[in-house]
């Protein structure tokens, strides 16, 4: 039962096209995060600039997958940080 607890779980906080934590999963950590004394707490923001103007040239398939490209190279980068939405 914990097993199928832990995967629904995950599910329900993981986007799952680029498998990055989704909206809700931020906001828990960053409500918990900005409760506690200061330590290092770094957010940045990412805006693919024209990525609906993709969508509709190329297709959602085509969108899907840099989505999934893009995320693959922000998971990379920030490896060694403990989350990234």
């Amino acid at each position: 039962l914990n097993v199928i607890y832990k995967k629904t779980k995950r599910l329900a906080e993981t986007d799952h096209l680029t498998q990055l934590a989704n909206r809700h999963r931020f906001h828990q950590l960053a409500t918990r995060e900005l409760a506690s004394p200061p330590s290092h707490l770094w957010v940045i923001y990412v805006d693919l600039d024209n990525f609906k103007y993709v969508n509709d040239k190329y297709g959602h398939e085509l969108g899907d997958n840099l989505l999934k490209v893009f995320s693959t190279h922000i998971k990379n980068a920030c490896q060694k940080f403990s989350q990234q939405y």
